[in-house]
């Protein structure tokens, strides 16, 4: 008796020290999979948007217009839109590079799909690339039929450039996020 309840008590310390738990396994809010993905930081998109895409003409249009500043334009990547629908979001032109935008995760809301997106800027004083961006996300759900709805999510607070660092000080005469 004395060795399976040591037995137990090591096995319950080990599940529990080990930080897993038997409901990872299981989709949380019902999370839509993302089944393909394109991002970058320079587009021909210079306003900020989202734009969702369930035709092979509005892709190619939607494909010609983030890459109008390359040359020549590469082909849009293969869309099944039987199966699956497009969803973009633009963060517009920035002055900067150190910005992106993404889709975080797409949930289905029942009646509604919700796309999240999740927006990073670089703090005050960070070294970044100067030179003029444009970041997008662009991805391919599941076919829906729903409306979807766009939701910003994310911190607040710049996105510190080294984990476990300070932020820079301050600049005087510049604005500080909050």
């Amino acid at each position: 008796m004395k060795i399976v309840s040591s037995f137990a008590i090591t096995f319950g310390l080990t599940v529990l020290l080990s930080g897993s738990s038997f409901a990872d396994d299981v989709p949380q809010e019902n999370e839509v999979p993302i089944i393909k993905q394109w991002s970058g930081g320079y587009s021909g998109v210079r306003t900020p948007g989202q734009e969702v895409v369930k035709d092979a003409e509005a892709w190619k249009t939607l494909w010609n217009r983030v890459n109008s500043n390359r040359r020549p334009a590469p082909k849009p990547p293969e869309v099944d839109f039987e199966m699956q629908t497009v969803v973009a979001v633009f963060m517009g032109t920035r002055n900067s590079g150190g910005y992106g935008i993404r889709v975080d995760k797409v949930i289905d809301g029942g009646e509604k799909t919700i796309v999240r997106v999740k927006k990073s800027s670089p703090p005050p004083g960070a070294m970044v690339t100067m030179a003029i961006t444009q970041p997008y996300d662009i991805v391919a759900i599941p076919k829906s039929d729903r409306p979807i709805e766009f939701k910003n999510v994310g911190p607040k607070r710049p996105i510190r450039p080294f984990p476990g660092r300070p932020f820079p000080k301050p600049v005087p005469g510049r604005p500080v996020l909050k």
